[in-house]
């Protein structure tokens, strides 16, 4: 697409950045313009004739640029008193995505190539109803690569399922330079290295890179893998206070306590934070059918759980308080099999953010789970045959 294009206010604009080709593209926010009519103006540079798409998303303002396999370099703020950072990371093998905070509702006007080649999207502000109306059109989770489907079982070995949360255009918490979505997938794809070299089990990874997963493409990869165990790894941070260690959570529609419910909002808001639209809320005869299905296999989730907070305590020592807890986590929301979602520590703790970088303390860390693993098949096993009495 060469000019601009001027769509229905707010509606979703497709088109084809110019430029030329290269054997990798980047794309560079090198201009925001405030108009005269209260409105916008952002200028992208690139080097490659790419796709792209821009729409606008609500609940707060953002503007989303998605362009086909561009590594995105992105820094500062859409103003210099706009609301926050710009994003911008991968959302699946083919797309990266650029979100911009709005400090108003807006929508977007037209977006095309300039006469420097550059990608010009415009602006206009808009009422709440008229960018909820725009954020209607915004293209779902199916314009995405979903996620591939496991492998077929290659032997009766029981199969762990290790989900690193997070990644590509989703860093989860951040500390200075270090990322969250980093930290769990290094001691993810560690844990499986480990499982693996006992020759007892399977393992599959929702991602072995990085790159955005879907909350409910993570829990469909686990549901197909007929997965044994479900463990998804995240860490934690405080603003206020201080906290160290690991922490497990087990799936309940009503949290243990405030902290783990607000643990469970932060963590499933995870796709709206990189421009999707959240999942749809489960209704209450859904809800009734899941929480009843749960049940029998809460009890299973719980003794996993138990044992993987003993073996950590023994092995590393860094372990919360009060290490286990309950909420309701989109990710442990699949009821037939057991699942559970450790915190690894905190990053907003200075000791707790030393090991969880260090791979000497991601090996030890993830030999506790191994152990801990180890101890709850067996103890499993024995549940399961008095259950079936």
């Amino acid at each position: 697409m060469h000019g601009m294009t001027r769509r229905q206010a707010g509606a979703l604009i497709l088109g084809l950045l110019g430029g030329t080709a290269t054997a990798r593209a980047e794309v560079v926010l090198t201009a925001v313009q405030e108009t005269r009519f209260s409105g916008l103006v952002l200028r992208l540079d690139l080097d490659a004739p790419l796709p792209f798409r821009a729409f606008v998303l609500a609940d707060p303002p953002r503007l989303v640029v998605d362009v086909a396999d561009p590594e995105l370099r992105i820094a500062g703020r859409l103003a210099p008193a706009g609301p926050g950072p710009l994003r911008a990371g991968r959302i699946d093998a083919r797309w990266s995505r650029l979100i911009a905070p709005l400090e108003r509702p807006m929508t977007v006007a037209e977006a095309g190539i300039d006469p420097g080649g550059a990608l010009r999207i415009a602006l206009e502000r808009a009422s709440g109803a008229e960018l909820a109306a725009a954020a209607r059109l915004a293209p779902g989770p199916e314009v995405l690569g979903r996620i591939a489907p496991p492998p077929p079982a290659a032997s009766s070995l029981p199969r762990i399922v290790i989900d690193p949360g997070h990644g590509g255009i989703d860093p989860g918490a951040l500390r200075g330079e270090i990322a969250e979505k980093d930290i769990a997938l290094a001691t993810g794809l560690e844990l499986a290295a480990q499982l693996e070299r006992t020759g007892r089990y399977e393992v599959a990874l929702t991602r072995r890179d990085d790159r955005f997963v879907l909350l409910d493409d993570r829990v469909r990869f686990a549901r197909a893998s007929d997965a044994a165990l479900f463990l998804s790894l995240h860490t934690n941070t405080v603003t206020a206070g201080q906290a160290s260690g690991a922490t497990l959570y087990v799936s309940s529609s009503e949290a243990s306590d405030s902290e783990s419910a607000r643990r469970a909002r932060l963590e499933n808001g995870s796709d709206s934070a990189a421009g999707l639209r959240p999942s749809e809320v489960l209704d209450d005869v859904a809800r009734t059918l899941m929480d009843l299905e749960s049940r029998a296999n809460g009890t299973r989730s719980r003794m996993a759980a138990e044992r993987l907070v003993e073996s950590l305590s023994d092995a590393t020592g860094v372990i919360r308080s009060r290490p286990l807890r309950a909420a309701d986590f989109q990710v442990l929301r699949a009821p037939e099999m057991p699942s559970a979602l450790i915190e690894l520590g905190f990053l907003s703790d200075a000791g707790d953010r030393a090991d969880m970088v260090s791979p000497a303390w991601q090996r030890r860390f993830s030999a506790a789970i191994v152990t801990g693993i180890d101890e709850w098949m067996t103890a499993d096993r024995a549940f399961l045959a008095l259950m079936q009495r």
